[in-house]
C-alpha cells in the first residue's frame, strides 16, 4: 500500500476495539476535535513533538496488528533499538494495560479500506483508522433526566 494526494475511494466502517478506544483517551491530545478527517484539512490532534505523534502511531500500529500490548513481543514487535519513539509507545501502550473506567467508550473508531471492497480497482492506498469523541451535552443530560423524573412521578400516580 502507498499513500497519494487524493482524493481516493474508500470503503468506511465502524470499529470495535477496546484497546484502541482506551488509547485515544489517554493519549489524544485534542479529544473535542477528534481526528476524523472529512476530505478536509485537520490538525490530527496537534501532539506536542514528532515524537509523541509517531508514538502514538505505533501504539496504533500495535494494537491493530498484534494483541498483547508489547513492542517486544508478538507479531508486531519493534526491531530497532530503544529510542525516544519506542520507549514513548510502550509507555502509552503500558497506560492501555493499566486502564480503568469506562471513559473510552465515548471514542468511535472507523477503519477506511482501499480499494472499497465493492471496487474492481486493483490499486489499494494507504488504510486508515479514524476516530471521534462524543460525550453527551448537559443540556441532554438534564432533559434526560426530567424525564425519568416524570416517568417515575406518573408511575407513583398510577399506583396511587
Amino acid at each position: 500500500e502507498h499513500a497519494n494526494s487524493g482524493p481516493s475511494q474508500y470503503g468506511a466502517s465502524v470499529m470495535i476495539d477496546d484497546e484502541l478506544r482506551k488509547l485515544y483517551d489517554v493519549a489524544y491530545p485534542n479529544k473535542p476535535a477528534g481526528d476524523f478527517w472529512n476530505g478536509g484539512q485537520t490538525n490530527f490532534g496537534e501532539f506536542a513533538n514528532a515524537t509523541d505523534a509517531a508514538a502514538f502511531q505505533v501504539a496504533v500500529w500495535n494494537i491493530y496488528f498484534d494483541n498483547d500490548l508489547s513492542l517486544s513481543s508478538g507479531s508486531f514487535k519493534w526491531t530497532g533499538g530503544i529510542t525516544a519513539v519506542s520507549t514513548a509507545a510502550q509507555s502509552l501502550l503500558d497506560q492501555v494495560a493499566l486502564y480503568s473506567g469506562d471513559g473510552y467508550s465515548h471514542w468511535t473508531l472507523y477503519r477506511f479500506i482501499s480499494p472499497p471492497p465493492d471496487s474492481e480497482s486493483r490499486t489499494g492506498y494507504q488504510n486508515y483508522v479514524s476516530a471521534t469523541y462524543q460525550v453527551p451535552e448537559p443540556g441532554t443530560l438534564v432533559l434526560a433526566g426530567f424525564a425519568f423524573l416524570a416517568l417515575g412521578a406518573v408511575a407513583r400516580r398510577r399506583r396511587s
